[in-house]
């Protein structure tokens, strides 16, 4: 039941719209051999991490407890990567914050 949850998970974070079509889910089945195009350039481990992490974030609007399970990764873990690697939100968030003082 867990790994159906991470999938589905996976899959609403990697499709563009509401609807999760197959394209979406080709990480269940990835191809025999990744293809590194020979423009791209290559980064370490650290980075793609990096990027990733903050891409999930951004995609999820830095909700940390979906984003901890998206990633397969403790909440502790997730907090502890975000300040390793400095991540900060791209905008600020919209919602107000519970308790502060309402600007009307």
């Amino acid at each position: 039941m867990r790994e159906l949850e991470s999938t589905i998970s996976r899959a609403a974070v990697s499709a563009p719209g509401n609807v999760i079509r197959a394209a979406d889910v080709q990480f269940l089945h990835p191809a025999e051999t990744p293809v590194v195009k020979p423009h791209e350039p290559l980064t370490s481990l650290r980075d793609a991490e990096r990027v990733h992490i903050l891409r999930v974030l951004e995609q999820l609007g830095w909700n940390k407890k979906q984003a901890a399970k998206v990633l397969e990764i403790s909440r502790g873990t997730l907090y502890r990567k975000i300040l390793e690697y400095e991540l900060k939100p791209s905008q600020p968030d919209p919602r107000p914050v519970a308790g502060a003082p309402s600007q009307l």
